[in-house]
């Protein structure tokens, strides 16, 4: 599998975000959205999980424009937690999550099923408690099990890490490299040191919204 973004623009009424943007990657590898607040990392991100359309350009998986057939590739990637677009819900617990991102993804399911999930991320001791009485690393590891579900070969990461403390950041790397085996992970980060260490490649953007380094 290869992921191709083809001179990607994406457009905003406060001015261009994204500028032609073109760099490829072979599916299984991790990959890093690397640049400081406002760099645009969030919307490509979002573009290449088929969550965002470009003003011009292509995503292409393999040689199909995912756009051309968005419902099926978006059967294949999994988001987590992004505000605005993929929240937890914050009155329901932990396990009550789970059972919903199972739910909306087609996904039938037994208690055991649930218990499963949340014995492999190590968040069993958090299930029964509501989303908005969690700690961060908490919520973060939740996020992550939500998005993985379904089982899918691309998963998305909007700066995972951003409200934890450095030692949590590296549990939560622990957690997911541990769980990540042959999916293709994307996420975002402002910290080139997590995007060092994390990552097979690193996709460098300016505040302009352009490609600096891939």
């Amino acid at each position: 599998m290869k992921i191709s973004a083809n001179n990607l623009a994406f457009r905003s009424l406060q001015g261009t975000v994204i500028d032609e943007a073109s760099f490829s990657f072979t599916g299984g590898q991790k990959i890093a959205l690397y640049g400081p607040q406002g760099s645009g990392k969030k919307v490509l991100l979002l573009m290449l999980g088929g969550y965002l359309k470009p003003a011009s350009g292509a995503i292409m998986l393999d040689n199909e424009n995912v756009f051309h057939k968005l419902k099926a590739y978006r059967n294949h990637v999994g988001l987590e937690e992004t505000d605005n677009i993929n929240p937890l819900a914050e009155e329901m617990t932990i396990r009550e999550n789970v059972e919903f991102a199972l739910e909306i993804r087609g996904k039938s399911h037994k208690p055991k099923d649930v218990q499963e999930i949340l014995d492999n991320f190590g968040i069993k001791v958090y299930a029964d408690t509501p989303v908005k009485e969690c700690s961060p690393f908490a919520r973060a590891i939740a996020s992550l099990a939500c998005a993985t579900v379904h089982n899918p070969d691309i998963i998305l990461l909007d700066e995972p890490t951003k409200r934890l403390t450095s030692l949590e950041a590296k549990k939560f790397w622990e957690i997911a490299n541990k769980i990540f085996k042959d999916e293709t992970v994307i996420f975002s980060t402002k910290n080139f040191e997590e995007a060092e260490a994390n990552s097979d490649k690193i996709i460098s953007l300016d505040f302009s919204g352009h490609v600096i380094g891939s």
